[in-house]
């Protein structure tokens, strides 16, 4: 089932979505009209005023573990662990490009802030970089992500992603030459609960200033600029399942193992600096001294904590 909570008083709107299946992954549309959800060889999109399915997709063999929508809202991604990859038409569910064959079960899709590319990462396996309109591939790079992650990839502007990869290494790679500019461990146990995987996710600021990691019980928080560590690190009781940013990136939603989501207002831990402005122009830390303007991806979680479970 999917769920809505108004994040200033923790209000449930409306009724829950009945999805009859688990939802392995979700993703909102920036105009706010859909939303995304995927389970067993199938995703499904919702109208958000409706509450109803408006079209599904079925071409995938094996569970659908990730899902992204495009920041014009147009388009979705669908990745599986049949090893394929789509780019889909959001109000059609026609095949827009894919399949993208992979070598591994895939476990990120992520358009790029303009949309015209998508980065894909696989288990033991590649970061993928993909133009969105003939799904030509356009860079591979060696990089195995996170084992059974909720979003292991952000892009923090057009020409560069964050990846978390090994287990607890969070690297940011620029794709013009395809090395990391920068890689730092971030703290953290992996926790085991599925055999040998690790959970963890990493979610980007809108103001383009700090990034979010958590790897088992442990999230931590970071400058995008610097790799500093900022803030006080948060030890959640229970196991993190996945962690989202409001549109305003002042409040961030953990969701654990015990089937709960607790709110944390970031006022009370990191710096007026990281929570204030619009997007900003940052230097990355490149190696090759190359200057590049930050456009950190539009984050899709707006005002709205969603809980996906069986129903």
């Amino acid at each position: 089932m999917i769920r809505q909570w108004r994040i200033d008083d923790g209000v449930e709107v409306g009724e829950g979505m009945k999805t009859g299946s688990t939802v392995t992954a979700m993703a909102l549309s920036g105009d706010g009209k859909w939303i995304v959800s995927s389970g067993n060889r199938v995703a499904n999109v919702w109208g958000m005023r409706s509450r109803q399915i408006v079209l599904t997709v079925s071409e995938h063999s094996e569970w659908v573990d990730t899902v992204h929508v495009s920041p014009d809202s147009t388009k979705f991604a669908t990745g599986s662990n049949d090893k394929r990859a789509y780019i889909w038409d959001i109000s059609t569910g026609a095949r827009l490009v894919g399949p993208l064959e992979h070598e591994g079960s895939l476990r990120a899709v992520r358009f790029s802030p303009d949309g015209d590319r998508m980065a894909t990462g696989t288990v033991g396996g590649t970061l993928r970089i993909y133009d969105t309109h003939h799904g030509e591939l356009l860079r591979t790079i060696p990089a195995s992500v996170a084992s059974y992650p909720n979003n292991p990839i952000a892009w923090s502007s057009d020409q560069s992603v964050f990846a978390l990869v090994s287990r607890n290494i969070l690297m940011h790679i620029d794709l013009n030459t395809g090395q990391t500019s920068s890689s730092w461990t971030i703290p953290g146990e992996p926790v085991n609960n599925f055999g040998p995987v690790a959970w963890g996710s990493i979610a980007t600021s809108s103001n383009g200033r700090y990034i979010v990691s958590f790897v088992g019980y442990h999230v931590s928080l970071w400058d995008t600029s610097t790799s500093a560590r900022i803030g006080s690190d948060i030890r959640h009781p229970a196991h993190v399942r996945s962690i989202a940013l409001s549109s305003d990136s002042n409040c961030l939603a953990i969701s654990d193992a015990n089937g709960k989501i607790t709110l944390r207002n970031l006022n009370d831990i990191i710096s007026d600096y990281y929570l204030v402005g619009q997007r900003i122009i940052q230097q990355p830390q490149n190696r090759s001294g190359e200057d590049v303007q930050l456009q950190i991806e539009a984050l899709h979680d707006k005002l709205r904590v969603l809980e996906q479970h069986a129903s």
